[in-house]
């Protein structure tokens, strides 16, 4: 008997913390700067690393994702056999 490699490929929702430094007067002033670039997502120039926060995943339905696919079925050859989803192949 043959053994036999699949991968199942499932997209999922995760939080990532996000470190971000401000220079300014006191902490009310900074807070303000942060949230003014939050509002307006402009915040490349404040970033300055990321963690994933990995006890945060969770499984993605197919109604939060437009009923597009969210499990994917492949072969030791990465080739995709199937998904589910309206998009299913």
């Amino acid at each position: 008997m043959n053994t036999h490699t699949f991968f199942i490929d499932r997209k999922v929702t995760m939080w990532i913390r996000e470190t971000h430094e401000v220079q300014a007067e006191n902490y009310e002033n900074a807070k303000e700067t942060m949230e003014s670039k939050i509002a307006g997502e402009n915040t490349d120039d404040t970033f300055i690393g990321q963690e994933w926060l990995d006890d945060t995943i969770t499984d993605m339905c197919l109604e939060d994702n437009s009923w597009n696919a969210v499990t994917e079925l492949y072969n030791d050859k990465m080739e995709m056999i199937c998904q589910d989803g309206k998009d299913d192949m």
